[in-house]
Parts: structure tokens; sequence; C-alpha cells
């Protein structure tokens, strides 16, 4: 088998329907997509928040299980996969998904650190944007989110930011935690969360940079700071954080051993990408 892993970010499989039955999916399109999956013989597959939404979830992920020979899949969830529910169930669903599979498809946020190599593993943790760039305050952005995500609905534009920023210093949280005792063992980690930490690598669908309505919902600056002290004090180790949230693919070096890789997506469409594992 390979050092690399499949990387696949907002793959919305709930939008990937039948062209003559919008009821049922296209699972002829899902497993050609996950063919080309399981050609690149992966170590495993690593999907980075909004896969589905809350009444599909297990489904969907069951789904990509299904069609990729049972090469373990971690997830993490994004603001889509709570919708149509409310925070606590989804992450309830996750721990379910979690146990039910066998470990097979494994919620990272609640499952400690995943050996990759010798000298590299895999953590992670939803992660929420943090609405600290930009001007959210002042923003009369109706985010869809505010209204699908059972927590968010019906109240107050300035107690949603706060939720937001809530759920942002916990991923925060959850990543310090997890790099701490990671670097005791490896030299490289492999961050998975949903939304960019950086405003360099939160670009629009149009690969510029969001202008400051969009970008309080699409960077994690929380998650970033964090980030950043991480690398500072532990030079020896090296940061990769995989994400996506914005859908436009791009990399970025933040520090000398801080990357960020942001996934390619659409809707209606999947992507993937491998990445060489060091």
């Amino acid at each position: 088998m390979n050092n690399k892993i499949v990387m696949c970010s907002d793959l919305h499989i709930n939008f990937i329907r039948q062209k003559d039955d919008w009821e049922k999916r296209d699972e002829q399109y899902i497993k050609h997509f996950c063919s080309k999956i399981i050609a690149e013989n992966p170590l495993c597959i690593v999907i980075t928040g909004d896969t589905s939404e809350y009444p599909t979830l297990d489904l969907d992920l069951k789904l990509i299980q299904k069609y990729t020979n049972n090469i373990p899949i971690y997830f993490i969830l994004g603001n889509h996969d709570f919708y149509h529910g409310s925070i606590a169930k989804t992450k309830q669903k996750a721990r379910d998904i979690t146990l039910l599979s066998n470990n097979k498809i494994v919620w990272l946020e609640e499952n400690g650190i995943i050996k990759l190599t010798d000298k590299s593993c895999l953590i992670g943790a939803d992660g929420f944007y943090d609405v600290y760039a930009g001007l959210a305050e002042y923003s009369t952005l109706n985010m869809s989110d505010f209204h699908l995500i059972e927590d968010f609905r019906f109240k107050h534009h300035l107690n949603r930011i706060s939720l937001c920023r809530q759920l942002a210093q916990q991923s925060a949280d959850i990543i310090e935690r997890m790099v701490e005792e990671a670097v005791k063992t490896y030299e490289t980690v492999y961050i998975a969360t949903h939304v960019s930490p950086f405003v360099e690598s939160a670009l629009g669908p149009d690969g510029r940079q969001s202008n400051s309505t969009w970008i309080p919902f699409f960077s994690n600056l929380t998650l970033g700071d964090k980030l950043i002290e991480l690398a500072e004090k532990n030079r020896e180790l090296t940061l990769y954080v995989l994400a996506g949230h914005s859908h436009f693919p791009i990399k970025t070096q933040i520090l000398e051993n801080l990357h960020v890789n942001i996934g390619k997506a659409e809707y209606t469409e999947l992507h993937y990408q491998t990445i060489e594992i060091e």
C-alpha cells in the first residue's frame, strides 16, 4: 500500500441525485467515483466535512464505504452536516456511525490520534467559522446555517455569532490537546477540520479573496492563532491542515512548518485529491 491518503471535502452527497428520480442517489456515479479512489490504493480516506446533511449522514457515509472496499474512512463534521438537525444530535450520530461501523468509519473529533506511518499521524476537529475576520457584527448576510441548524434558528444575530465562536474555540482546544500528545511520537501531524484557519486560504468559489461580508463565515481565526502558536512552540513538528468549506482548492504555507490544503468541491460533482504522506 502506498504512503498516501485520499482527501475529500464538501462531497454534499445529498445533491448526487439520479436525473430521472431526484429522490434517489446516483449510485452509479458514486460507484465510479469510488473506483477511482480504490485505484489510488490509499492508506485511508479523509473527509473534511459537509459529507451530507443530518438526516442522511450515516447512509451517505455507508454508501462511500460500500463502494471503496472498506478502505478506512475518517471524517469530521461541516456546517452542512448539521442541517435539519442540531449540533448535539449530529455529533451523537457521528458517535453512533463510528460504533456501528466497528471503527471502519471513524469520527476524528472524539477518536484520538490515528497512526498513518511511523513518523506521521492524523487528527481532527469539526471546527466552525468564528466570525472574527471582516465585519460580521454589521453584516446583513443571512446564512442558511442560521435557519437550517436548530441551534441558530430564531436567535439574535449576536447570539449566533457567540455560538459560532464557542464552536471555533472548541475546535482549537481539541486540536491543541491532540497536537501536544502527538508531538511526543510523531514528526508530522495531518489535521482535518472544516473551515480554513487562515484568511490566506479562505478563497471564494471564484478563486479570489473573500470580501469583508463573506470572510467572517469562511475562516476560523481562533484555530489559526492556536496552530501558529503550536507550530512556533514545536519547530521540529510539521503541521498540515486539511480543510474545505470554501470549495476553492488552494495550498498555502503559513510558516515553514505549517501548511494548509483546501479541497476542491462542487455541488452535484465529486472530487478528491491524493496527498503523499511524509
